[in-house]
């Protein structure tokens, strides 16, 4: 077992009957992402996460209800940030691939239950880097990373228009207006806290007061309490920007134990949020942090925070939103927890007997309702509480089985008998486990990180997996089966060649490398093998190969389609009839397969990021997993058409 050492990614499949026709796809509907911080209003809550916002009904805490999403009109980018003026709408900050895809959007609040999409601004600057979207007294500015401070002209709320009051640098992902002042915090290049602060007594034309930072070494998350900002992380730190010219370290607190994924403070107190616990600290005197109670309660990779009156929120890349009684501090309570749709972190996507499960990277599944998506449990495997050791990369569904490949730690074997609650019956320990396939009783699985390997292990007792073979690759990113050959999509490491590797696995005690094509093509992302096993379509870096393997040992090619602009590192595939569907750094691109020879580009569809897997589903459905961006589910039936763009001088 010590030969398995390696890296990164997800999912494609060998192909079943034809379920598309040759026409066209459309995105159907967006769910999951990275989760922001939370916006209670009223009875409601307003989750951001990916490219969509869910809006909850909290009128009975402690069984909150989702009223709607708007999934059917995801924005360009994913969501930063989101706020409200109470004037009946909400303006959310968000950001894509490139400068075009940033901008800020706006949802009407006529019918609170169910925001609605009015408009995706396209504010006037050169090269949009949106950050965050702040609002207070009645104003509402934007930080752009490249182009400065933007503030609205809010005569129609509806449409703002957007001018720039101050041109600097304004990378920041939070922000907050206390009286004249407006604070912007964001990570900077070197990791730490950048925070700045501005005198907006005239809004139009804010003055730099000053800038101090908080250690990202010590703290990943900085909370804005002004005029202070409190550091989570290995302990606790209060910095002091009542004076802005001269910001100021007080108070600090480290048990040199205890460490924080995520926190947030009031005035009085901050939470330090933990794997299997949450922490308070009275700061009522910012020179001294003082220790309070620690709560049993799971806020493990907390993402997004906010206080709905005493109520602590917190969403989490672990597709959990938790509301939290914190009234009493020194009694702590959890009211709820709702599973957010699509996950937090969706890597991948499998289908099992009417269920869908959603691989999340930082968790492990997401078991939903195949058809609608709707979340009904989450099964966490048994991986320690740490990012690195689980970073799940791809999922396999195998009969009553169920394959988690983790990237910090091996391959999660699940017994799927029941496909509403997997249960996890084996592990096999491989460091930087990356792609999977299966053939009867035998899994081989790809690594691809310092370099790569390809193992051949018996799982025919889940419980006591051995390992039959390891052959050495240069960096497996996909690993396929197609009868008794093994395919494994290779990328370029140090001096071993790359591209499609083909092995003869007919005895997996005994893998036989048969060829290595890589004929413009050394960085081979995903391949996807034909029905008759003649006909491979491999992912490369520049386009889609599409090859002649009736002679493993000699593949020839029969057509290729060069991609302008791929850019992506990672290139996912789907295959399907006459179609392929080829995964880049801004989405996807749908190729015309019907004569082999000739593929032809069909259409492009745009993504926030690009795809870490593509998939075939029921009901003639391709999914598209983006992490942090979301799930994205493209079908033959369009959605309503989104708002037009809006520029910032008011024209569509």
């Amino acid at each position: 077992m010590s030969r398995l050492r390696a890296l990164p990614l997800a999912l494609a499949a060998v192909l079943a009957t034809p379920v598309f026709a040759a026409t066209d796809l459309q995105l159907e509907r967006a769910l999951g992402g990275r989760p922001t911080d939370p916006l209670p209003a009223g009875d409601y809550v307003y989750q951001p996460s990916g490219s969509i916002l869910t809006t909850i009904d909290a009128s009975d805490p402690a069984a909150p209800v989702v009223t709607s999403r708007t999934d059917t009109t995801p924005l360009r980018g994913a969501i930063t940030n989101i706020v409200s003026l109470d004037n009946g709408y909400l303006y959310a900050a968000f950001s894509g691939p490139s400068s075009e895809t940033d901008g800020v959007a706006v949802f009407s609040l006529a019918d609170p239950a169910r925001p609605e999409l009015v408009a995706q601004i396209a504010y006037d600057a050169e090269f949009r880097e949106t950050g965050a979207v702040v609002a207070g007294n009645g104003e509402l500015f934007v930080f752009d990373g490249g182009a400065g401070i933007f503030r609205a002209d809010l005569s129609d709320p509806a449409a703002p228009v957007f001018t720039r009051v101050l041109d600097t640098f304004a990378g920041f992902t939070r922000g907050r207006i206390d009286g004249n002042r407006l604070y912007g915090i964001g990570r900077n290049f070197f990791g730490d806290y950048s925070v700045n602060v501005y005198d907006i007594t005239d809004p139009a034309a804010p003055i730099a007061l000053g800038s101090g930072s908080v250690p990202g070494a010590s703290y990943v998350a900085a909370a804005l309490a002004p005029p202070y900002v409190v550091g989570v992380g290995l302990g606790v730190g209060v910095f002091d920007f009542s004076a802005p010219t001269v910001p100021a370290p007080r108070g600090t607190y480290d048990d040199g134990v205890s460490v924080y994924y995520g926190g947030t403070a009031t005035a009085t107190h901050a939470f330090g949020l933990g794997n299997a616990r949450l922490d308070v600290f009275d700061i009522t005197d910012p020179d001294t942090v003082v220790p309070g109670g620690q709560f049993p309660i799971d806020t493990y990779l907390a993402e997004g925070t906010a206080f709905d009156g005493s109520d602590l929120l917190v969403a989490t890349r672990v597709d959990r939103l938790l509301r939290i009684d914190a009234a009493d501090p020194d009694a702590l309570a959890q009211r709820s927890t709702s599973i957010l749709a699509g996950g937090s972190v969706p890597y991948d996507i499998g289908f099992n007997a009417g269920h869908a499960y959603i691989l999340g990277n930082d968790f492990g599944i997401q078991v939903a309702d195949a058809a609608t998506l709707e979340p009904q449990a989450l099964v966490e495997p048994d991986i320690e509480q740490v990012p690195m050791s689980r970073a799940y990369e791809e999922l396999l569904v195998d009969g009553d089985r169920t394959y988690l490949a983790s990237w910090g730690s091996g391959v999660v074997i699940l017994d799927s008998s029941d496909p509403a609650a997997p249960v996890q019956i084996g592990f096999v320990e491989a460091f930087a486990a990356t792609s999977m396939a299966v053939r009867g009783d035998v899994l081989f699985l790809g690594t691809s990180t310092n370099g790569g390997l390809l193992a051949a292990i018996d799982v025919s007792d889940a419980g006591a997996p051995i390992v039959r073979d390891v052959e050495i690759t240069s960096k497996a990113m996909r690993v396929r089966t197609a009868g008794n050959l093994v395919l494994v999509a290779d990328h370029v490491f140090d001096e071993n060649p790359a591209g499609l590797r083909l092995f003869d696995g007919t005895d997996p005690a005994n893998l036989q490398l048969l060829s290595i094509y890589n004929t413009d093509c050394e960085y081979a992302s995903d391949v996807v093998v034909s029905d008759d096993l003649t006909t491979a379509y491999v992912a490369c870096s520049e386009g889609l190969h599409i090859l002649d393997i009736t002679d493993p040992a000699a593949p020839a090619r029969i057509g290729r389609l060069q991609v302008a602009d791929p850019g992506a590192p990672f290139n996912a595939l789907a295959v399907d009839g006459e179609s392929a569907w080829y995964g880049t750094d801004s989405g996807i691109v749908e190729i015309d397969i019907a004569d082999a020879a000739n593929p032809v580009e069909r259409q492009r569809l745009p993504l926030p990021a690009a795809p870490r897997s593509l998939r075939l589903g029921p009901d003639a459905t391709l999914y598209a997993a983006t992490g942090y961006s979301g799930l994205f589910v493209f079908g033959e039936e369009p959605v309503e058409p989104l708002p037009p763009e809006i520029f910032a001088d008011g024209f569509e």
